[in-house]
């Protein structure tokens, strides 16, 4: 008998422990895209919650606007009605507070419908890597 060639137990476990690397490294994918889309929702609820306090702002209020992280330039607040949006290709088009408000809560539902998928995702990913890892210590013993 050749002491070289792999018993079929071990070449099993090598196959059960490739199979559930990969699926770990789904897992960690996840929860990426988890953490991405969270701050994501976060952030269009911050703008939603801005929008709110902006359409109580007087015209001819001084505002800080940011320029950059931490830069803020002073300035004048000229139209308190509209917003300019940026629809792609340096164009803006003009919007009222409540059109961008459904636009924003309409971004959100995506998100959170994108949100739901992945946490389904992981779950499934999450629970195969618990019975891989189920498997890998029955084939030890």
């Amino acid at each position: 008998m050749n002491s070289m060639a792999e018993n079929p137990n071990e070449q099993e476990m090598k196959q059960a422990y490739m199979e559930y690397q990969m699926v770990q490294q789904h897992v960690t994918q996840l929860q990426k895209q988890i953490e991405t889309v969270q701050e994501q929702l976060q952030d269009i609820a911050n703008v939603i919650a801005n929008l709110d306090e902006m359409k109580k702002v007087k015209e001819g209020s001084e505002m800080l606007v940011p320029v950059a992280n931490g830069v803020f330039m002073k300035t004048t607040l000229v139209d308190n009605k509209d917003l300019l949006v940026n629809v792609g290709g340096n164009t803006t088009v003009k919007k009222s507070f409540s059109e961008v408000g459904e636009m924003l809560v309409k971004q959100q539902k995506e998100m959170e419908e994108i949100y739901a998928q992945l946490v389904v995702q992981f779950q499934q990913l999450h629970s195969q890597s618990e019975k891989l890892e189920q498997g890998i210590q029955e084939l030890v013993k």
